[in-house]
């Protein structure tokens, strides 16, 4: 029979992207569910944006400066890279690059830099842990703990994470939607998604 059209990946990515930058109460919500945090819906947001990421092979995301914070907030809808806490090394290092200025690295006082947050929000149809914490250091030839980063992993699909869901509507929402995108997608390929869409809106 004649093969269904999937869903582009360009277009079904860009609801998790346009969901978190579209409305900053949306980013601060997420963010304050993910971190435990209580800021308020008119706390300042600051979206970091790279130009041309293929540097790091890291697709939707979601960067930003929260409270001298740098979140960065990544959709997964595969399996998880377990080399991500490397990417997101390199990748904070450009987020860095564009927001401090040159000249600072010179300095000869101590110059304050915003404190890395990374998440990932799975969404893909392989099981995986409601929550896993990904360690740079596990990749190190020689076990080594004094340089660390680490990635938070949190399983968004229906039936994951139920307390956190709960607690954040637009993650609550997105879950949902996500899961109708994937069953209608099934049933019909693109049409399907677009369904989903409208469903959920």
């Amino acid at each position: 029979g004649k093969q269904m059209e999937k869903p582009n990946r360009e277009y079904k990515d860009s609801v998790f992207v346009d969901l978190l930058t579209s409305n900053e109460v949306n980013m601060i919500e997420v963010y304050n569910a993910l971190d435990h945090a209580s800021l308020s819906k008119d706390t300042p947001i600051r979206y970091i944006n790279i130009e041309n990421s293929l540097y790091t092979s890291i697709r939707n995301d979601v960067a930003c400066l929260i409270e001298n914070k740098i979140i960065v907030l990544l959709e997964h809808q595969s399996t998880i890279n377990e080399n991500m806490p490397f990417r997101c090394l390199l990748y904070v290092a450009r987020l860095y690059e564009k927001i401090i200025k040159p000249e600072y690295r010179y300095f000869k006082q101590l110059v304050k830099i915003p404190t890395p947050k990374f998440y990932v929000l799975y969404n893909g149809k392989e099981l995986y842990p409601e929550n896993k914490t990904l360690r740079l250091s596990d990749a190190f030839i020689e076990n080594d703990e004094s340089f660390e980063l680490e990635v938070e992993v949190i399983n968004i699909n229906q039936g994951q994470n139920e307390e956190l869901l709960k607690s954040c509507k637009i993650l609550n929402e997105y879950s949902q939607f996500v899961f109708y995108a994937k069953t209608y997608s099934e049933e019909k390929g693109i049409e399907g998604f677009k369904e989903a869409i409208d469903y959920c809106i």
